[in-house]
């Protein structure tokens, strides 16, 4: 399980298409899993998603990403099913305590509130997985006018994670070989067992970010106007898929207001 989505070469429809095209299917994606709050839309977008998911052939990453979220969409079912009252009472989790009693409105709003959590969650992997970062920042900065400063610390934050946990995990199985174990029973002994692997993995990174200053100052960076290499170009496919979920969020945003869904 993985929190981070690196990207995944393939050649895949998902992948031919601009990252404009794919921003602009996020935010459509987006704003639908916001409007709805009950089970059936939610499952519907979320059954989309992961349609498009096989279509870009990404469909590991997305589980795997999907995966790693589980527990936060089942704390939010469970706050949910406890706070949210309505409806018939089915049972009580606690005999003779009304705040623990499950009601059905607090089902379904809690079982929407999972399918709207992975539904938005797994949106992050179908961009990242199949849009290269340098491909993102071209976009960004020349396409939508995104500031360059902000596209930096995006890509650097999204290129650095992965390096982080590797390294990490690397520190981590280095001070086990060397007898290390973190098997206190209080939270200050936990707290104070992390010490060996934080300050090596806080040293590590300052140390890469102090190189990438000194990257970016040689290579000139805020010197005058940016340049590109390559450019990112819109096609034919391109304008199809925006017209899709054009009609897909109308479409969406139509069964809303008359409450037909």
């Amino acid at each position: 399980m993985s929190l981070v989505a690196e990207y995944v070469p393939e050649n895949s429809v998902l992948h031919k298409l601009s990252p404009v095209t794919k921003l602009i299917w996020m935010l459509g994606m987006g704003l639908l899993c916001v409007l709805y709050s009950t089970p059936v839309p939610l499952l519907f977008l979320l059954f989309f998603v992961i349609l498009l998911g096989y279509l870009g052939r990404i469909q590991d990453s997305l589980f795997s990403f999907m995966r790693s979220f589980a527990w936060v969409a089942f704390t939010i079912f469970l706050m949910q099913l406890f706070f949210f009252r309505g409806g018939r009472v089915f049972f009580h989790i606690v005999p003779g305590w009304a705040w623990t009693a499950v009601t059905e409105e607090g089902l379904k709003f809690g079982f929407a509130m999972v399918l709207r959590t992975l539904a938005m969650t797994s949106l992050v992997p179908l961009l990242l997985c199949t849009t290269e970062l340098k491909d993102l920042v071209v976009a960004l900065v020349e396409k939508l006018r995104f500031p360059t400063e902000y596209a930096l610390m995006l890509v650097t934050i999204l290129r650095f994670i992965p390096t982080f946990l590797v390294e990490l995990d690397q520190i981590t199985l280095a001070q086990r070989a060397r007898g290390y174990k973190n098997d206190g029973r209080w939270p200050w002994q936990k707290w104070k067992g992390l010490i060996p692997v934080t300050v090596p993995l806080v040293r590590n990174a300052l140390i890469r970010a102090q190189n990438l200053a000194v990257a970016m100052q040689l290579r000139g960076y805020g010197g005058g106007k940016r340049t590109f290499l390559r450019s990112v170009e819109s096609s034919s496919a391109d304008r199809v898929a925006v017209a899709c979920i054009s009609i897909i969020v109308m479409l969406g945003l139509t069964l809303r207001i008359t409450r037909i869904l």
